[in-house]
């Protein structure tokens, strides 16, 4: 991976903003190639990502709050980054307690939920996360090892209807044989995109997490022009145009 963290770091230097990181992680060949993978960042919608984990979990102890209400909740928060509905799965958990409780049980101290959505007043902390986190996150999801198979599976399948599709699936070839389930977070100084990469040759996770951009554009042109670095490096631009996933 050393070719793809050289182009990591060439394309940090021409970044758009004032702080950017980048991990990717190959779930084949466990490699990984990285710039800044520990540095903090405003989490933004990315703490919905251990939302959703933590909703599974209290599922699988708790399936009478598995509703449809519930799961349309779920849905809205991933697809389409609904807050009220990311709020109201924060309530049925058991608050923000449980889902930071989730993470550090999890190896992922550093995905930090410190309150909702929207901030309540006097907040002291912060949602933080750092691109390394947030692709442990993802790998261990990948390999149902989040709450367990069926679990990861259902949560994959909500990831791969994501409606915000600008950033990394935006970078990538529009071919039937790739998969990608991504989950974004914006606020005014921050943007960033998450995501697993299905292809029949190569499985990847990867983050990119951007401070203080200049333009919601840019940010999105960022995170695409990485997105489509990272597919052609470990894929080969020279995709095959007729190919069934495994």
């Amino acid at each position: 991976m050393e070719h793809l963290d050289a182009l990591l770091r060439g394309a940090v230097r021409t970044v758009p903003a004032r702080a950017a990181a980048v991990m990717v992680f190959d779930l084949n060949s466990r490699a990984e190639a990285s710039v800044n993978p520990d540095r903090t960042f405003l989490a933004a919608s990315l703490i919905k990502l251990p939302v959703m984990g933590a909703s599974y979990e209290v599922w699988q102890r708790k399936p009478r709050l598995k509703t449809a209400v519930t799961r349309d909740w779920l849905e809205r928060m991933i697809t389409v980054s609904d807050n009220p509905a990311t709020n109201a799965l924060i309530r049925m958990v058991g608050g923000v307690g449980v889902v930071d409780r989730f993470c550090d049980q999890r190896g992922l101290g550093r995905f930090q939920v410190a309150h909702a959505i929207v901030a309540q007043r006097g907040a002291r902390a912060s949602n933080t996360c750092t691109a390394r986190e947030v692709v442990r996150f993802l790998v261990a999801l990948d390999r149902r090892h989040l709450v367990n198979a069926s679990a990861d599976e259902e949560m994959w399948q909500v990831l791969l209807r994501q409606k915000k599709r600008a950033r990394i699936p935006g970078g990538l070839p529009k071919v039937p044989w790739l998969r990608v389930g991504n989950k974004t977070g914006t606020l005014r100084n921050v943007l960033h995109d998450a995501g697993i990469v299905h292809t029949p040759r190569v499985r990847y996770a990867m983050c990119v997490l951007l401070s203080g951009h200049r333009s919601e554009a840019a940010g999105n042109r960022f995170c695409r022009l990485v997105s489509r670095l990272v597919f052609d490096t470990l894929h080969g631009a020279a995709a095959p145009q007729t190919a069934a996933l495994p």
